[in-house]
């Protein structure tokens, strides 16, 4: 159903809070008329007599509906939240790579570095838009991902402190191959659509028990139906917007791994070898490593809604 909507959303060419205040509107709008009919085909007077019933017919069906709802935005909410969570952590331990690569051999830190900026490169600059428009990873990335493990198998070290940091390096690489798995696997994850189809039709019924509702104003009868369509139509079309993380305007950014070089450029490359003991082979891979950093631009694009579309086959 989301996939659906954003069909829709692209045809219309409008942005996804433009989407949603068009359909609430459109929600409210539509709902006058047919409040009126209904109000004149029965008014008042003949509901006043069955208005006890309705009433209970309504309550029964709306806390019904109140749980689906609930139970939905809970959940749509969760798993935005552990989207950004994902992006969150994995910043945190590429920010820990890069510290901890300072107690290997100095040309063997320096390569785990220079291989951490390549795929926070890949990750901001390619991988993002791959992952909103196919809901999977990059084939690149994935590959600067997996020359990360190829240099840590590679290192020998020589000293227990220098075992000690490669453990952590290690630890470390095991929780990324974990959290980014979990970035990858939220970009996907959709509400099912047995849901929604049960959100509708309950919310469907709802309104329509509403329309019987006993009112004596007819005009406030009919102000209040159209209030309760816009509401019933907002609620949902949030779940929509939420239910696809790192989309629309409200879609969640590769932020916090763009801030690790920021940060670094704010700091100077120097700072991060002014403990090594450094050699002139050493300052080539520094220079390196400089202009890597400085070739990474400064955020990845802003990524909105892109229509669903069958993912290129992985290279073999």
């Amino acid at each position: 159903m989301s996939d659906f909507l954003e069909i829709i959303n692209d045809f219309l060419g409008i942005n996804d809070v433009q989407f949603v205040v068009l359909l609430t509107a459109l929600a409210f709008v539509v709902t006058w008329p047919v409040g009126r009919f209904v109000a004149r085909r029965y008014p008042f007077e003949t509901l006043e007599i069955s208005g006890e019933g309705i009433g209970s017919y309504c309550n029964v069906v709306g806390i019904l509906y109140a749980i689906v709802m609930g139970y939905v935005l809970v959940n749509v909410y969760e798993s935005y939240s552990a989207a950004d969570l994902a992006v969150e952590t994995e910043s945190a331990l590429l920010i820990d790579i890069l510290r901890d690569a300072e107690g290997l051999p100095v040309k063997d830190g320096i390569a785990l570095r220079l291989a951490t900026l390549r795929y926070i490169e890949s990750v901001t600059q390619k991988e993002w838009a791959h992952m909103v428009k196919y809901d999977n990873a990059h084939p690149e990335t994935f590959d600067r991902f997996s020359d990360l493990y190829h240099i840590v198998r590679s290192i020998k070290c020589e000293t227990d402190e220098q075992r000690i940091f490669m453990s952590e390096i290690l630890s470390r690489l095991n929780d990324l191959s974990t959290t980014r798995h979990e970035r990858l696997v939220a970009s996907g994850s959709r509400v099912p659509n047995m849901l929604w189809g049960m959100l509708i039709i309950v919310g469907l019924v709802t309104l329509n028990l509403c329309f019987f509702f006993p009112v004596e104003n007819p005009r406030l009868r009919v102000y209040l139906l159209c209030c309760t369509a816009a509401v019933m139509t907002f609620t949902t079309m949030l779940i929509y917007v939420m239910d696809r993380p790192y989309s629309g305007t409200i879609g969640i950014r590769p932020d916090s791994i763009v801030g690790i070089i920021d940060t670094l450029k704010a700091k100077g490359i120097e700072s991060m070898f002014k403990h090594n003991a450094l050699d002139p082979a050493d300052l080539k891979d520094i220079e390196s490593f400089k202009n890597l950093m400085q070739s990474i631009a400064p955020g990845a694009p802003n990524h909105g809604n892109r229509p669903r579309m069958i993912p290129p086959p992985l290279p073999k």
